[in-house]
């Protein structure tokens, strides 16, 4: 009992310790990390295992109308975060783009009209995991990557991180430029649905370049305190791990697009000058 006690004991205090920001939500549940390790224990159980084997002996199911009334949800939530986001951050005229820094006791309507849209951005985040349940339920198994569940995970431990460590500081960034991502990403998914007599290679390979283009600049966003001011009132180790992390996705990511967009295409070109 007394080893269980020691092991139990720190764990909780961790856990409390990563409680969302009361200026976002006083709610225990909302608030509490047991709520986000419940979620992402369960995803991962439901991706890896349960999902799979539910799946082995059946067909696919049809869900086209779920994916475009949920595509149509994920579009105006982030549109509606984004602008919110955008306002409250760097529409501001006190804004620092060199250093935001992070004060727990600043109330100032200005940094409490954030909570709303970090609130829905958090909410979003747990909602993107639909993305790898519709893969499930569709059979498409060669879509449930290493990087795609790898980057659902980190979204909502790190958006979750933020709300309990961070909130209103240099790090609303990630908040910002992601939500205006899956505004596209998501509208790209709505055409694909409809099976559009068009063409869309071209915007889904735009999807990808913007998501590159996201990590890239949240790189730099986050290597700006890093290098160049020596004051900020900003956490240190989670400037790093905010930077060498976008750094890393992206690697990834130009991974993905090498092997789907220019190895692909000169394998192509290979096979149409042999014939």
């Amino acid at each position: 009992m007394k080893v269980l006690r020691l092991t139990i004991v720190p764990v909780m205090e961790t856990l409390d310790n990563f409680r969302i920001d009361k200026r976002l939500t006083a709610d225990p549940f909302f608030g509490s990390a047991f709520l986000m390790f419940a979620c992402l224990s369960v995803y991962m159980l439901v991706v890896l295992k349960l999902g799979p084997q539910f799946m082995k002996n059946r067909k696919p199911y049809n869900v086209d109308h779920i994916m475009r009334l949920y595509n149509v949800m994920q579009i105006l939530l982030n549109l509606f975060a984004f602008y919110e986001m955008t306002r409250y951050s760097y529409w501001r005229s006190d804004f620092n783009l060199l250093c935001e820094g992070y004060n727990p006791q600043d109330v100032r309507p200005a940094t409490m009209g954030l909570t709303r849209p970090i609130k829905l951005y958090l909410i979003s985040k747990y909602l993107d995991f639909f993305d790898t349940f519709f893969f499930l339920l569709r059979k498409k198994f060669n879509q449930i990557s290493f990087l795609h569940v790898y980057h659902h995970i980190l979204m909502v431990s790190a958006t979750h991180s933020y709300g309990s460590q961070l909130f209103a500081s240099h790090f609303t960034a990630t908040g910002v430029v992601n939500s205006f991502i899956h505004v596209v990403m998501y509208t790209y998914y709505l055409l694909a649905s409809l099976k559009p007599n068009i063409n869309l290679n071209k915007w889904k390979k735009m999807v990808t370049q913007l998501q590159l283009l996201q990590f890239g600049l949240l790189a730099i966003h986050y290597g700006l305190p890093l290098f160049f001011s020596n004051q900020c009132n900003v956490s240190i180790p989670w400037l790093w791990v905010a930077f060498l992390n976008n750094a890393c996705i992206m690697g990834l990511f130009s991974n993905f697009y090498y092997k789907t967009y220019i190895r692909a295409r000169s394998k192509q070109h290979s096979v149409e000058k042999a014939q």
